[in-house]
């Protein structure tokens, strides 16, 4: 029970009283008062509670209990006491935490002493019944994955275990061991790694562990079957496996496997049986070194992750052959140049190749430089008169060709210069042309030089040997303003002249007749111009036939005239009938006039627009420097291609 303390009024009225009766008894007067009796201590600790009341605890776990005191003042100091009842099941702290050691029960007892000045020191007791229980198991299951695994001999797979706990805060760490490590390692993470064929089982044990568990253990099992790896390289052949080259030729061989997968990588190593016949390169590029055979083997190495290294061979048989000739033929156009002192040609070379691949190089020698000098192109010229030989040599060479020296010669004849080049126009440069009959016109050309047909020409003439010259137009025209119209006027004297009408010859025809009385100067028929460009011939060029040797035109030019007489001239002494300049003739011009005109001395229509031209320049094609070519223009045309010759009766 609580006591009460007395009321201070109480106390002071004791007090007071006590004073009198001391005061009266000092004063001498009335009977002695007796003392009051002492008054009795209040208790320090008056009651005692504890929290929780009770406890239930898992082993190995905590908690803390927490008195709670009531005392006597505010001047009341308490100290506890912890004692359990079974220290084996749960301990107690002297601060009043409770430790779970092993299932069962224990009753933790706390003492609490409360003392304090003006108090009485008290006891008070409280108890706590504490319950243990034990942990759970920390790992409860444990498996792996995959469970099974198949693997070719050093490939590696990862083992995955998956463990069951009891909760949360549990840890679990894992171990491997192999059943048969020859057959298959396992490393601490789980990785397995196949090392021979065969089977090995994987043990994985699980530890589980945490605060307010049971540490437990749990095995899983996990069988690896090791296979061996397949053939890496299963299949080869080469491409082509038998081929024929020329020495110095080459050829790249090309192998195609077959593999076991996409991992496979393929070395090849390539030999020859005949050195000496053919090498190898590492790439397998094959050089014909001389004839013979030889087999060239090649070697593929397979390899790759998973999978067996393997060789594979196969064969290519080799024909080496010799080369066949670089060049087979060679020519010149001509076999003869005639020239004079001053005069040059170009050689032109034509060889015949063994293929497209051949490339030919020229050199140039003259036997006598003294009378005739070749460049290193093969142009030829004329030092003095007399006789020499050019030799053209030609050297073929190519990839698969065996190199080829071939040699011609072309005979050189430097004459002077001919008397037909004079400024006048006198007697030696004119030829007689007798009276005679031959064939007009051609069926190599075009419908205007046919019908072909007999004609007869009655009486003979004189037919210029050379065109007219710009020497001789000057001579003539001076005085006129038209006394060089030539576009080649840097040509010279001894050129033909050029850009003249047939009109411009007219005029000049009347100035020569003037200055030359009684000779009657004149342009020629077109029949007496065929007559004497063929002299004697039936083919298409006169002279030798051969139109290079005859006269210039679009082939040997240069794209420019060329002075007078300097090709062969043909059996009647005629120079430049061929090319050089069109020749103006007196005849108009008239689209089928040759199934017209009469067959002797024909004379040309009577009329017409435009006069005809023949013989070809310097500018035109082959076809149209032959001896039936004709053409037509008008009258006034000056064309840088056309000039003439001059005919006048004997």
């Amino acid at each position: 029970m609580t006591l009460r303390r007395p009321h201070l009024s109480h106390v002071a009225s004791r007090v007071f009283v006590v004073l009198a009766l001391t005061v009266l008894t000092a004063c001498g007067g009335g009977d002695t008062v007796a003392p009051p009796p002492p008054v009795q201590p209040t208790d320090a600790l008056t009651a005692l509670t504890v929290s929780p009341g009770s406890l239930s605890l898992v082993a190995g776990s905590t908690d803390t209990i927490a008195p709670s005191p009531s005392t006597g003042g505010a001047g009341v100091t308490v100290s506890y006491v912890f004692t359990t009842s079974a220290p084996a099941v749960a301990a107690v702290s002297s601060s009043g935490v409770v430790t779970a050691v092993a299932p069962g029960t224990a009753t933790i007892t706390v003492s609490a002493t409360g003392n304090g000045a003006g108090f009485t020191t008290s006891t008070r007791q409280a108890t706590v019944a504490v319950t243990v229980t034990a942990p759970p198991p920390a790992l409860i299951a444990l498996s792996v994955a995959p469970d099974t695994v198949s693997l070719l001999t050093g490939a590696s797979a990862g083992l995955v275990p998956a463990a069951t706990t009891s909760g949360a805060a549990v840890t679990v760490a894992f171990t491997y061991e192999t059943s048969a490590a020859a057959v298959a390692t396992v490393s601490e993470s789980g990785v397995v790694t196949a090392v021979s064929p065969g089977s090995a089982t994987i043990t994985v044990t699980g530890t589980g562990s945490g605060a307010g568990f049971a540490t437990t253990e749990q095995q899983a099992t996990a069988l690896v079957i090791v296979s061996a790896p397949p053939p890496a390289l299963t299949a080869l052949t080469i491409r082509p496996d038998s081929l024929e080259l020329l020495i110095g030729a080459n050829a790249t061989l090309t192998p195609l496997v077959t593999t076991a997968g996409a991992g496979v990588s393929v070395q090849y190593n390539y030999i020859s049986s005949a050195t000496a016949v053919a090498s190898v390169s590492e790439s397998g590029v094959i050089t014909a070194l001389s004839p013979g055979s030889a087999t060239i083997t090649v070697t593929a190495t397979g390899s790759g992750s998973g999978f067996t290294t393997t060789e594979r061979q196969a064969t290519a048989q080799l024909i080496v052959t010799a080369p066949p000739p670089a060049i087979t033929g060679l020519s010149i156009s001509t076999d003869s140049i005639a020239l004079i002192p001053g005069d040059s040609t170009t050689l032109t070379p034509t060889t015949t190749a063994a293929g497209g691949g051949v490339t030919v190089d020229f050199t140039y020698s003259s036997s006598v430089s003294a009378i005739a000098t070749v460049s290193a192109t093969g142009v030829v010229s004329a030092v003095s008169p007399g006789s020499a030989s050019i030799t053209v040599t030609a050297t073929g060479s190519g990839a698969g060709y065996s190199t080829t020296v071939l040699d011609v010669t072309v005979a050189v004849v430097v004459s002077p210069p001919p008397a037909v080049l004079g400024v006048g126009f006198a007697d030696a440069q004119f030829a007689l042309i007798p009276s005679g009959t031959f064939t007009m016109g051609s069926t190599n050309g075009t419908a205007n030089e046919r019908p072909v047909r007999n004609v007869t020409i009655s009486q003979p003439f004189l037919m210029q040997k050379t065109e007219v010259t710009q020497g001789q137009w000057r001579q003539v025209m001076q005085g006129t303003g038209l006394e060089n119209p030539s576009s080649f006027s840097f040509c010279g004297d001894t050129c033909p002249v050029e850009s003249v009408s047939w009109n411009d010859v007219q005029t000049f025809l009347v100035r020569l007749n003037q200055q030359e009385p009684g000779k009657q100067f004149r342009l020629p028929t077109e029949a007496e111009w065929e007559y004497a460009a063929r002299a004697g011939t039936t083919g298409d060029y006169g002279g030798n036939g051969v139109l290079s040797d005859m006269g210039w035109w679009f082939g040997n030019s240069g794209s420019r005239t060329r002075p007078a007489a300097r090709k062969l001239p043909n059996a009647w002494g005629l120079f430049d009938m061929h090319g050089n300049v069109w020749e103006w003739v007196n005849d108009w011009y008239l689209n089928g006039y040759y199934a017209v005109a009469p067959n002797v001395d024909p004379p040309g229509p009577a009329s017409g627009s435009n006069r005809v031209l023949r013989g070809g320049s310097w500018g035109s094609d082959a076809v149209f420097t032959r001896s039936a070519d004709r053409d037509h223009d008008s009258p006034t045309l000056r064309g840088f291609g056309v000039g003439f010759r001059l005919a006048r009766t004997p």
